[in-house]
């Protein structure tokens, strides 16, 4: 059992604890803790292209890691990222908050442990606030150098600089406008009386509704 350099990205289900005290929500607890290991079976991750991802569920919380020399590790990881944000939306109503990182762990099918699990933990828990996936710049550099140039180009698009200046990164990138709809009305179905739960709601309101002005605009 050795640490080997990987890009981690810890997730955390906002929203996932009130869904638990629901009774009547344990069809859909089942079918999200299932998920990550019904898209680690081997033809599921040929199809989505993620083979090589480890994927473990903690409660409320995923990690997926990757070894960061293997070919287009970075594409994988957004690639699953983007699935997970729009299917739990779509699907469960719930929004993702994360962090990404590079660093030392050790990850199997059982077990995953290390400094870099923390230190993808800590962007979650401490900067990611709002229903965002956040990585900081030096490890987003490391992060795709295993990836071609024109990876490496469309990987900067789809990582935008927030306003404190951490990356973000953009799930809805490639999302047409019909859906980006879809998820708006989503969204304001899922209003609440809980102020902090709210404010993320919000938050990601605003972000679909920036996404679907850029879209408006480029059909001008």
């Amino acid at each position: 059992m050795k640490y080997e350099e990987r890009i981690i990205a810890f997730i955390d289900i906002l929203g996932f604890k009130n869904l638990v005290n629901d009774e009547s929500k344990c069809e859909d607890i089942g079918a999200i803790l299932k998920l990550p290991y019904l898209i680690r079976q081997d033809n599921m991750a040929k199809m989505l292209k993620i083979k090589g991802v480890m994927m473990t569920s903690i409660s409320d919380s995923l990690v997926f890691s990757i070894r960061l020399k293997e070919r287009g590790a970075m594409n994988k990881i957004t690639k699953l990222l983007t699935v997970f944000t729009q299917s739990l939306l779509s699907q469960h109503g719930l929004l993702l908050r994360g962090g990404i990182a590079v660093g030392k762990i050790y990850h199997d099918n059982d077990i995953v442990y290390g400094p870099g699990l923390v230190k993808a933990y800590e962007l979650e828990s401490k900067i990611a606030v709002y229903p965002r996936i956040v990585m900081g710049f030096s490890d987003f550099e490391s992060s795709i150098l295993s990836c071609s140039q024109i990876s490496q180009s469309a990987l900067r698009e789809r990582f935008v600089t927030d306003n404190d200046y951490f990356l973000m990164l953009d799930c809805f990138h490639y999302t047409n406008q019909q859906t980006l709809e879809f998820f708006r009305h989503k969204l304001e179905q899922m209003k609440t009386m809980d102020l902090g739960a709210q404010q993320k709601i919000n938050w990601m309101k605003a972000w679909v509704d920036r996404k679907l002005k850029e879209i408006s605009l480029q059909k001008k």
